[in-house]
Order: C-alpha cells, then sequence, then structure tokens
C-alpha cells in the first residue's frame, strides 16, 4: 500500500512524546511492508531537525515550508476555526497523491484537515488525532497551566473530524468521544506502542528514581509539584536516594541558552550547574539528592541507570507516552491514575491518587526493596499484552480498506 503521511511534526531525534508516535508508526508501516511517503510542513521552530535520519526512515522525504501565518483565538480563547490551515496546501498534497499513487492519507492532528476535502474520494482519509481538543484551554486554565495549546469548540472538532474517513482516538475514552460528536462509527482506538526492549536487569535496592519529560507546561509544573511535596517528605523522613530528572524540560529549569537544544548531554553537563538553575521555582531543585540532565543522547542509557521510574502526571488527555515506553524497557514504575491511562494493570503502584500516594509508594518501596523485581515483572507482562493488541489494532487499519 502507498502511504502519504503529513505531518506539522518532524520524527527525527526524537524529543517529544508526539514525535515518539509518530516515528513508530513510521516504522511499524515500513516493517509490514507499506510505502510510507512522508511529507513534513516545516516551520521556523524546529532547529533540531535530522533531515538525513527521516529520509532514511521512510520510502521518500517532502518538504513543505510553513507559511508562519499568525495563530488568531476568539474572546472565549478557542482557536479560529481553519486558521492553522495554509491555503494552498491542499493542491501541494494532491499533487504528491498523484504522483506517489497514494492509497491511504494519514493527516497528523485536526487542524490541517482542510486538506482532506480536495482528495480523490479513492484515496481513504485518516486523521491520527494525538489528542482531545475540545476546551483545552479551559482545562489548562483550572489547572494553573499556561495555555500553549491549540484548543476548539466539541463543535468546530466534529467539523474538522468529519472531513475524515477513519479517526484515530489513542484512547478508548477518546475515541468514544470522537464517535459521540462525529455522530458516526468513524473513530477507532490506535493507541501508541512501540517494541519490546526488556532490559531483564536484575534490581536489589532503591538507589536512583527518574523521571523523563519534555518541555511543555504541564510536565514542568508536574515535575515541580512533585520535587516540592518530594523534598519537604525527605525533610521530615530523610532516606538516602538520587532522584534524575531528564529530557527537554531541563531547558525550562535551567536558564535560557539558546543552542541548549541542539548540543549533546555532555556539552550540555559542561554548560549548566546547579547555580544556572533559575525561575520562581528554582529553590526546589537545588538540591544535593537531585541531578538536573538535558537531552537523551540514549534512552536505553536512562532506563538502565535508574532503578524505578516515576509517572507523576495529574493532568491530561491522551495517553503517556513515557508510561508506554518505560513499560516497553521493563522496568519498575510507580504512577499516578492518571499516568496509567489507556494501559491495562490493577498494581496499586500504577493507581496513586495524588503526588503524596506517589510518594508514601516511592518509600514503601524504598523499605522493601525485593518490590522492585516483581514491579519489573508486571511492566513486562502488561506491555506484552498491551502491545499484542495495540499492534493488531494498528495494523488492521492497513491489512485492507475496511477499518471497522
Amino acid at each position: 500500500m502507498n502511504i502519504l503521511y503529513f505531518s506539522p511534526v518532524p520524527f527525527e531525534p526524537v524529543r517529544h512524546g508526539n514525535m515518539r508516535r509518530i516515528e513508530q508508526c513510521v516504522k511499524r508501516l515500513m516493517s509490514l511492508g507499506h510505502n510510507v511517503y512522508f511529507v513534513y510542513l516545516q516551520s521556523g521552530i524546529g532547529l533540531d531537525i535530522d533531515f538525513s535520519a527521516m529520509q532514511k526512515s521512510v520510502t521518500h522525504l517532502d518538504i513543505i515550508k510553513s507559511l508562519e501565518q499568525e495563530k488568531k483565538k476568539d474572546e472565549k480563547g478557542y482557536d479560529i476555526f481553519d486558521n492553522y490551515y495554509e491555503e494552498g496546501l491542499e493542491e501541494k498534497i494532491k499533487e504528491l497523491c498523484l504522483k506517489y499513487d497514494i492509497d491511504t492519507i494519514i493527516c497528523t492532528y485536526i487542524w490541517h484537515s482542510k486538506l482532506l476535502e480536495f482528495l480523490p474520494d479513492n484515496i481513504t482519509k485518516i486523521i491520527d488525532t494525538h489528542d482531545k481538543m475540545t476546551d483545552r484551554h479551559i482545562s489548562l486554565e483550572e489547572n494553573n497551566i499556561k495555555n500553549e495549546a491549540f484548543s476548539c469548540t466539541e463543535e468546530d472538532e466534529a467539523r474538522y473530524l468529519n472531513r475524515a474517513d477513519i479517526i484515530w482516538g489513542i484512547r478508548e475514552e477518546e475515541t468514544e468521544f470522537f464517535n459521540k460528536i462525529t455522530n458516526s462509527n468513524k473513530a477507532v482506538t490506535v493507541t501508541h506502542f512501540e517494541p519490546a526492549r526488556f532490559l531483564k536487569k536484575k534490581y536489589s535496592e532503591l538507589n536512583k528514581i527518574g523521571i523523563l519529560a519534555s518541555n511543555n507546561q504541564i510536565n514542568y509544573k508536574m515535575i515541580c509539584n512533585f520535587i516540592k511535596l518530594f523534598n519537604e517528605r525527605i525533610k521530615s523522613k530523610p532516606i538516602k536516594i538520587e532522584v534524575q530528572i531528564t529530557g527537554q524540560v531541563s531547558t525550562m529549569i535551567f536558564a535560557p541558552h539558546k543552542p541548549l537544544r541542539r548540543i549533546s548531554n555532555f556539552y550540555y553537563k559542561l554548560i549548566n550547574r546547579t547555580d544556572k538553575i533559575k525561575g520562581r521555582y528554582a529553590h526546589l531543585f537545588k538540591k544535593k539528592y537531585i541531578n538536573v540532565t538535558g537531552p537523551i543522547d540514549n534512552i536505553e542509557n536512562f532506563y538502565n541507570n535508574v532503578d524505578l521510574v516515576i509517572i507523576p502526571i495529574m493532568y491530561g488527555t491522551g495517553i503517556n507516552i513515557k508510561m508506554v515506553e518505560a513499560m516497553a524497557y521493563g522496568v519498575p514504575v510507580i504512577s499516578t491514575e492518571c499516568g496509567i491511562k489507556g494501559m491495562d494493570s490493577d498494581s496499586k503502584y500504577h493507581h496513586c491518587k495524588d503526588i503524596d500516594d506517589l510518594i508514601d509508594k516511592i518509600y514503601e518501596v524504598y523499605n522493601t526493596p525485593a518490590t522492585l523485581q516483581k514491579l519489573a515483572e508486571i511492566s513486562e507482562d502488561c506491555y506484552t499484552k498491551f502491545l499484542s493488541k495495540a499492534t493488531e489494532k494498528f495494523d488492521k487499519n492497513f491489512n485492507s480498506n475496511i477499518f471497522i
């Protein structure tokens, strides 16, 4: 099958969860023997892009320069319908579809879905939603998080989605919501998944916990909230443990540095020290037991170097990509109920009610280190079942043009 994969997000190098999802979808399609013609709508924001790696990962890479037009919101804070869409895009995509004899197009996110209206009926049109966009800015404001996200009304989201033949929801709850607002059965659950890479590491004691996060306001607040409460607990009930915070979220913890996103972790450590932590929450991270590192050079090294991965997220829709990734490596995980959503686990360590409960569980594991090995086994078992179901649902989309 010839598949055109349109995206305003690159996937090499992987720095964020949405990039990881695109990367894994592309890899899966290629492994199934399909031709993937990736079309990247390039904005001026993405400076750290490995075009060579992207080209090697697909059948062909095409780049369309974005017009960088102003994004406008109405008086209620909603993005104006189709304001993100760039006029003339439909002509370029239609031309590429004819050139590559495309059977199916995957449109990443809803806001460029207008281009689907101009394509022939014989091309199956898929929207990979990545997330639910209805009232997103309201949810952010309710959680005291800076609004930096696309947000639309329920009516507008339905209008965006109805342009597709197939709608991918990343979690069952969102699939049900999309079917409800579009008054259809077009939405199917195609969750994020990755190949299993179980480390088979032996765990005997808890010395280091790890948190991996990208640089957005939700992640930043999540980590600040966790560290604040963890610091308070350590002060009242000391334990000998290191907290490693890794990933692009570190660019929000340290003082701004222009080339920060483009340098390796080795050089990152040279230019960022504890005394360079700035901002309103700087005091939270200036502890001997907290180690903030930068961009990931090798994700496997991160999981190999920690004894326990923490998912302290309390807010958000979609599936938590970092939860999927941690379980794909078969490492011990403690998560909130929000973090485990979209995966099937009945472990009490994956259903913490709040951050205090999550910290309680960390102390519990610290005092009974044999639990670590059990948690690693739970991760492997949970992910093996999850991966089997997830790949089956994904593959079904491309076995034929029958998607339901």
